[in-house]
């Protein structure tokens, strides 16, 4: 398209959508008018390996949503894009899996409000560049960096997240993050961090004390598979609006310590596998949890092989439909505590394979997967 003159073009929107066997796409001598609308420009252009777009202007384009989406094959992106106008980046780069450069360092982002999986599953970036980005006016960067896989480092400081409400699976699956420097992230208007750390199974260290979690309702998945961190400090975390907390902490195996003593679990509907495989933990103080509205406990504690005491007496299964392996593998459990409002749920709850004497010297027995512990009444059960 060398030396075309396109006249008075405002609208690329879906122009190359589909295009299923372009490989490459050259507009670097085109020319055009101003350009306010570029959603799915190249979306689903699954063999493009090529494009420049040196040529066109878009200083003016306010939408780039899924511009890039689903290039699968593309390797090489000469622009220079000027985003000054824009409001949404959502999916921009999304499903970009063998771009490994990406020049950024000119994005203005002041007027963006949507970074939704700007960068998602873009798996061969090794880098990128986000000193330019202004982030305060945006309001969702769920999934952002979702999928970025071969990212070694990830330079976050300068955000401003004050404005931002989701941050949902925003580094999920950032597998070779050894540390992320969130220390400035406001996030006192976020509602939803499900899954935000998932599969960040090479970080060593994250510092999370001062998040602010008043508003979040879901924190399920949040730490799920952090296999290498070896602190987490949630003490000062406000729980009072989450509904969801399942897998929170699943597979945290190199915690041995978690102070989550203060948490408020009175809304919380689901702990499935909220501790599974947290194999190293010694100690877990759960005591003042509120379980009155809990209806999934199934595979809580599973594998939690470490802890020798477990207090559930101020648990209320009332409500709880499925509690399936909940304590499967907790080998290491010589005591457990319950009250007179735990209920065990089902036949396969799997209390430890052993004999077990309560405080009046009582027998009972577990075959590892059932058990005739009652249910209903507080007691302290010793491991014989």
């Amino acid at each position: 398209m060398d030396g075309v003159i396109a006249g008075n073009i405002q609208n690329t929107g879906s122009m190359f959508y589909g295009c299923l066997v372009l490989e490459n796409v050259n507009l670097s001598s085109i020319s055009t008018g101003t350009i306010t609308y570029m959603y799915q420009t190249f979306y689903n252009c699954e063999s493009l390996k090529n494009i420049d777009i040196s040529g066109l202007s878009t200083s003016s384009v306010t939408n780039f949503s899924n511009m890039f989406a689903g290039c699968n094959n593309l390797k090489t992106l000469n622009a220079h894009i000027d985003t000054s106008s824009a409001k949404t980046l959502s999916n921009m780069f999304d499903s970009c899996y063998l771009l490994g450069k990406l020049d950024t360092s000119g994005f203005n982002t002041s007027n963006v409000t949507d970074m939704f999986a700007l960068f998602a599953d873009c798996k061969s970036l090794t880098e990128i560049d986000l000193s330019t980005f202004s982030t305060d006016k945006v309001t969702d960067m769920g999934y952002m960096f979702y999928g970025c896989e071969s990212l070694s480092s990830l330079d976050v400081s300068l955000f401003n997240t004050a404005n931002v409400t989701t941050m949902r699976r925003m580094f999920h699956r950032c597998g070779s993050l050894k540390t992320l420097n969130i220390d400035n992230f406001n996030t006192s208007k976020v509602n939803n961090m499900e899954a935000m750390f998932y599969m960040c199974s090479n970080l060593l260290e994250l510092d999370i004390d001062h998040f602010d979690t008043k508003n979040v309702t879901n924190m399920s998945m949040m730490f799920l598979m952090c296999s290498k961190l070896s602190v987490l400090n949630v003490k000062n975390f406000d729980t009072g609006k989450v509904t969801d907390m399942s897998h929170m902490f699943s597979t945290c195996q190199s915690l041995t310590e978690l102070d989550v003593s203060s948490f408020n679990t009175a809304r919380v509907k689901n702990m499935q596998q909220m501790f599974y495989d947290c194999n190293k933990i010694v100690n877990l103080n759960i005591s003042s949890f509120d379980t009155s509205n809990v209806t999934n406990m199934s595979k809580m504690w599973y594998n939690c092989k470490s802890i020798s005491v477990l207090d559930l007496s101020g648990f209320n299964t009332s409500k709880v439909t499925t509690m399936d392996y909940a304590f499967y593998a907790c080998h290491g459990m010589t005591t457990l505590i319950l009250g007179e409002n735990f209920k065990f749920v089902g036949d396969t709850y799997s209390i430890p394979l052993s004999s077990w004497v309560n405080s009046n010297g009582e027998m009972f027995e577990s075959d590892g997967t059932n058990s005739n512990l009652p249910s209903n009444v507080a007691d302290v059960y010793k491991k014989m």
